[in-house]
């Protein structure tokens, strides 16, 4: 009988199903993550995207100079791409190093498996989901905190990026622990009675010393958020708002502490800022702004970054999460006997969610690629998700058997899982209903495959199969030049029957017989734009047939797109 009871104890603590759902994320990311065919044996992962060769690169010589403990090798690789601070890309090596010994791809003679880098950010993924589920449900009860944790999985776009060698994945899990901390150590209202998990009532009734030391382990993840990527600059403002609203002058003391803190750790820890610290990080914080012009595609139109009409981001945060969820998370923010705004807690976590959003909106800040630049909001979103869950919860159970309720949500949820199973892998293309899915989103003229994700492993084998040995395919489009190079080292297809990848428009791609290409129209030549001629379609990628990526036979001479 107390073993019965232990069990049941255990199975309804706070942690246990995020912990699940956390292994059970970890693994369905870990088993696609192959891009390009170097570990065949897994399922196809997203195809390799344009940013993740300097990551994985850049992380795993950053990896080897740390485990061989030179510190001064490390800096002179820190020193030489400081585009991002290192946090990040180290944990992509790390992992790199540790998963290529367990892991091995097809050719062990590669300086660098992108399959390998990737288990970093699925990593990272499976503790943010924990994260998000543990304090979702320390809040909101054991159900809120499980679908929490199930929301972070069920966003398609969150559960992309968590497959990629890309920065994203692992600033959601930085600031989102920068957010969560706070809100945990201070967000409860003097309403609320106090609890083993959650015992302090905010700031007001904190010794000195020891809101002091919160402030500073505050401080300690802020600075890890700085030093992951610099979207964590849009952490201040609405944590000092918050701050001063609830506490006045000694809130913004205790930020003043925060903040320093967060800052000596970013100083401290990056070594590219140890040599000349204010010059670096205006150099740093200038290529936001001193950088060459990206363009988007937007309602048909190709609109630099600068010029991007203030809803873009609202209807990029809109659109790219199941609707059902977005429901959820408007109860949990209106609904009955809910008032998030009332809440400490729900205070900073909805100022958090909602201030990115309203610094991308203002004229003149660029904004680009999708949901990327914002993309730490849908984790701070899912907390109020499984806020809206369980107060709806609560709601229904008076007046229909909780049975049937927890029934319905279970069925409820499942529904919302359809974008994993449809847009698998290329779920950064994914639309939900309110534009019609992603039919709709290209009948508007709204980006549909920005990353370049749809060339996967099928499309890259079957182009292997028909191109002749040793031909040349133009491929398009290029952003830089070590684009299409990369993605050839990370293919063994390919090598195998040496093809050749030149960009569309050299000299080397006039003899091309056929077209490799993905969808990204604002930089795609005019041809290209426009619906694609199915004659001249070999193969391609299509989700809710919408031709994400396509090898093309190219059209004689004389007839060019």
């Amino acid at each position: 009988m107390s073993f019965k009871k232990t069990a049941a104890q255990f199975v309804g603590s706070i942690w246990f199903w995020p912990l699940i759902i956390a292994i059970a994320a970890w693994g369905a990311v870990v088993s696609a993550l192959d891009p390009a065919g170097d570990h065949p044996g897994s399922w196809a992962g997203p195809g390799l995207t344009v940013d993740e060769g300097f990551n994985v690169n850049q992380g795993v010589r950053l990896a080897d100079r740390l485990l061989a403990i030179d510190l001064a090798g490390f800096r002179r690789v820190d020193a030489q791409l400081p585009d991002h601070p290192p946090l990040g890309r180290l944990w992509i090596g790390l992992c790199h190093e540790f998963a290529f010994l367990v892991w091995r791809p097809v050719d062990p003679a590669v300086p660098y498996s992108v399959t390998c880098a990737r288990t970093g950010p699925a990593t990272a993924f499976a503790v943010l989901v924990f994260l998000v589920g543990t304090c979702a449900g320390r809040w909101y009860g054991p159900c809120g905190g499980l679908c929490a944790a199930v929301a972070v999985v069920l966003m398609p776009r969150v559960f992309g990026h968590a497959h990629l060698a890309a920065l994203e994945t692992m600033v959601n899990l930085t600031t989102a622990a920068t957010v969560l901390y706070l809100a945990s150590r201070w967000g409860n209202d003097p309403s609320e009675p106090s609890t083993p998990g959650n015992a302090n009532q905010g700031i007001a009734t904190m010794s000195n010393c020891r809101a002091l030391g919160t402030a500073a382990v505050g401080g300690l993840l802020f600075g890890a958020a700085l030093l992951t990527k610099v979207q964590a600059v849009l952490l201040p403002i609405p944590i000092l708002l918050w701050a001063l609203w609830n506490w006045k002058w000694r809130g913004l003391a205790l930020m003043t502490v925060w903040g320093l803190t967060g800052l000596a750790v970013f100083v401290a820890c990056w070594p590219h800022l140890r040599n000349a610290p204010l010059d670096h990080i205006r150099e740093y914080l200038g290529r936001t702004t001193d950088r060459a012009v990206l363009y988007v595609w937007y309602f048909g139109r190709v609109i630099a970054d600068r010029d991007v009409p203030w809803h873009y981001p609202w209807l990029m945060f809109v659109t790219t999460v199941p609707v059902g969820l977005h429901a959820l998370g408007v109860w949990g923010l209106f609904g009955p006997g809910v008032r998030a705004w009332r809440s400490r807690r729900e205070q900073l976590i909805l100022a958090c969610t909602i201030f990115p959003l309203c610094v991308f909106s203002i004229p003149g800040v660029a904004v680009y690629d999708g949901e990327r630049l914002f993309s730490f909001v849908f984790p701070l979103w899912a907390i109020l998700i499984g806020r809206g869950t369980s107060a709806a919860m609560i709601w229904f159970s008076t007046r229909i058997s909780p049975r049937i309720v927890v029934a319905g949500v279970a069925m409820f949820f499942a529904a919302q899982g359809y974008g994993l199973w449809a847009f698998s892998p290329c779920w950064l293309s994914y639309y939900n209903l309110t534009v019609g899915g992603l039919p709709g989103a290209a009948r508007l003229g709204l980006e549909i495959s920005y990353w370049g994700d749809g060339v996967t492993r099928n499309l890259l084998a079957a182009t292997a199969e028909r191109v002749p040995s040793g031909g040349t395919v133009a491929v398009l489009p290029t952003l830089h030049p070590g684009q299409w190079n990369e993605l050839l080292l990370q293919c063994p297809a390919l090598k195998a029957r040496d093809i050749h990848l030149e960009p569309w428009g050299t000299e080397a791609a006039a003899s091309a017989d056929y077209v490799l290409m993905f969808v990204r129209p604002e930089y795609l030549p005019e041809g290209f734009r426009g619906p694609l001629d199915e004659r001249q379609i070999v193969v391609a990628i299509r989700r809710q047939g919408v031709v994400l990526a396509a090898l093309l036979k190219r059209p004689p001479v004389g007839r060019e797109m």
